[in-house]
């Protein structure tokens, strides 16, 4: 069996889907007045379906989703890796969702390459939610432009930020290229090089903000309106690896997501890390 390898701040994740997405497809139900969800749900990153974290197995997110009630309208759950692929396919065969496996399209390939192909199928002005989740840098900012170019798209997007910091090391030249197509420009290189900061630690952290703000300020260049990062998740010296950002433009996606991660947060231990900043 595949399993995709999570930590404590991918549970926070995984939580975070699934309070959202059901609060998310009842909000849509209700703006439409209607029996059913005018809605699409878009997992770039997928994975094989199920998670392990501290020896549990949890459902990933393509399952959560699936599971959701309402369903989407349609999904589609892109995987590039051809074990994690099967075994995604294998866990969607699952007799639970024998109702909703043919709303569901899984594609094996790269999330960059089948965007065209996704967004050509979601109907305009339908609300679409984008769970956009890659190991590294993987995800090209071109990708999330042409997401950008919808009325209604709401991304829950991982912003590796210790990936553009390594990656765009004056010492790791052969790896620049990838974080220009990460962000989209070349500016990266002004910015994030131009810190002058009195001590390692304090040029780490501000570093990793830097990066980070930087590629919010091209999400809301694209028209996204609302942008809120929520958990920052660290490793076990404390360094910041990574951010989750939920971008939209419409300001009720937001409030819900807000008011999800508040409750999250009320029902998380003393000693967890808080998902909600604000």
């Amino acid at each position: 069996m595949t399993l995709r390898k999570g930590h404590i701040w991918t549970a926070s994740k995984l939580d975070f889907l699934e309070e959202y997405l059901p609060a998310f497809q009842l909000a849509c139900q209700a703006f439409w007045r209607s029996g059913h969800s005018n809605t699409y749900y878009v997992d770039g990153f997928a994975g094989p379906g199920q998670n392990t974290i501290n020896s549990q197995i949890r459902a990933g997110s393509p399952l959560i989703a699936a599971h959701i009630t309402p369903p989407f309208k349609h999904y589609f759950l892109v995987e590039a890796k051809m074990a994690a692929h099967a075994q995604l396919l294998q866990n969607l065969g699952e007799p639970g969702l024998a109702a909703v496996r043919p709303q569901i399209d899984v594609r094996r390939g790269n999330f960059n390459q089948e965007v065209d192909s996704i967004l050509a199928q979601l109907r305009g002005g339908l609300p679409a939610f984008f769970f956009l989740d890659p190991e590294g840098l993987e995800l090209e900012w071109e990708t999330v432009r042409k997401i950008g170019q919808r009325a209604r798209a709401d991304l829950f997007i991982l912003i590796s930020g210790s990936g553009v910091l390594r990656c765009s090391a004056p010492s790791m030249p052969g790896h620049h290229d990838s974080v220009t197509r990460f962000y989209g420009h070349e500016r990266w290189r002004q910015v994030l090089h131009g810190e002058a900061l009195d001590t390692a630690s304090q040029a780490g952290k501000k570093r990793f903000e830097t990066a980070v703000e930087l590629y919010v300020e091209g999400l809301t260049g694209l028209g996204f309106t609302h942008v809120d990062q929520f958990l920052i998740a660290t490793n076990s010296r404390n360094a910041d690896l990574h951010a989750l950002v939920f971008a939209s433009k419409n300001g009720t996606a937001v409030k819900i997501a807000r008011h999800v991660l508040k409750k999250l947060d009320k029902n998380r231990r003393g000693d967890q890390q808080p998902l909600f900043p604000g």
